[in-house]
This record gives structure tokens, C-alpha cells and sequence, in this order.
């Protein structure tokens, strides 16, 4: 497999959740990687549209997700950039090839980012499944042949566990227990 090479799994990270810690371990035992990155955007210019809980908070959910675990990195490359957060600008950056870790939902939505076609000259895609979706539509979406990843769909996101959060619902089971931790002390999805 691909020995020696970076993963990056980027995305809001409002909260990040279980399915992105499968996503990552997924990529990280089956094509045993190095590390996989954590990569939360600063400015995620796809969701302007939506409310958007602070960059900071993101990140120390992000870093406190990464220290659970020896094989992830909190990396805050968009965090750090001023301005709208494109996947294009930050693997151009990478001096080895990185593997792009995202579901198959995200990676159909590739020819509409930023320069998305493009993408596939940096990296390669290592994808997870989601009900609905083929490989086959992800690699007509993205243009290249991608690695799908082989496990469970997961059907959860983090607009859910924000609703949950929000109702005073148990949304416990669904994120890990810092990240619980930080948002239930900072009532960071609390409704008033």
C-alpha cells in the first residue's frame, strides 16, 4: 500500500465527530499511513451561507480529537490562513503526495471547489462510502481512479450532533469524550 505518506482529513470540524475518527483510522491502518492530519478550515467559504461556530473553538476540538490518538496530528495550516480556506492551496504546499481522506458525499462535491479539478494532480483520494453513492460516481466526479476505503457507512453529521447539542439531547455516544467535554463546558452549542 502506501507506505511513507501523509493523510489529511479536512472539513469544518462543527464538532468533529465518530465517523471522521473512522474516516481517519480507516485510511490510516488500510493504507498505512504515516499520520493523518486533522485539518479544520478557518474560513470554510462553501458554508458562508451558515452559521459557523469560531475557528478557535474548531481548533481546540480538533486538538483535543488528535491527543486521543498517537497516529493524529492537529494541523492548523487553514486555521492559521487569513481568508477563504481551499484544499488546492494547502496540498500545493505538501512536498510528498498526501492521501485526501473524504466521504463520498464530499467527493462529489469536488468540481465545485476551488480550483477542485486540479486536485488530482496533488493528491490521491481514499474514500469513504456513503449509502447512494458509488465509486464509480466519485471517480466520474473527480476525474482520477479513487481508493475507497473499506468500511461501514456512517450515517451522521455534524449539523445533527449540533441539534442534539442544542435540544439538550444525550448526543454523547456520537463524539469523542474531550470533545463532549469542551462542548458541554463551553455551551458552545447551547440554544440560549
Amino acid at each position: 500500500m502506501l507506505f511513507g505518506v501523509q493523510g489529511i482529513l479536512g472539513g469544518t470540524f462543527d464538532p468533529p465527530h465518530n465517523a471522521h475518527l473512522a474516516m481517519a483510522r480507516a485510511a490510516y491502518v488500510q493504507l498505512r499511513l504515516d499520520s493523518v492530519c486533522l485539518m479544520p478550515a478557518g474560513d470554510p467559504w462553501q458554508k458562508r451561507e451558515s452559521d459557523v461556530s469560531d475557528a478557535s473553538d474548531r481548533w481546540e476540538m480538533t486538538v483535543l480529537l488528535a491527543a486521543q490518538h498517537d497516529w493524529l496530528v492537529a494541523d492548523d495550516t487553514e486555521i492559521s490562513r487569513i481568508g477563504p480556506s481551499y484544499t488546492i492551496e494547502t496540498v500545493e504546499e505538501f512536498d510528498e503526495r498526501p492521501v485526501l481522506i473524504l466521504g463520498a458525499d464530499a467527493a462529489l462535491g469536488i468540481p465545485t471547489w476551488h480550483r477542485g479539478y486540479e486536485l488530482v494532480n496533488f493528491v490521491d483520494f481514499a474514500v469513504a462510502p456513503r449509502p447512494g453513492i458509488t465509486m464509480e460516481d466519485v471517480e466520474r466526479a473527480v476525474g482520477s481512479s479513487v481508493i475507497p476505503l473499506d468500511m461501514d457507512p456512517i450515517e451522521l453529521s455534524s449539523t445533527e450532533i449540533r441539534e442534539l447539542a442544542s435540544a439538550g439531547a444525550d448526543y454523547r455516544h456520537l463524539v469523542p469524550g474531550a470533545v463532549h467535554e469542551f462542548i458541554e463546558s463551553n455551551r458552545l452549542y447551547a440554544s440560549t
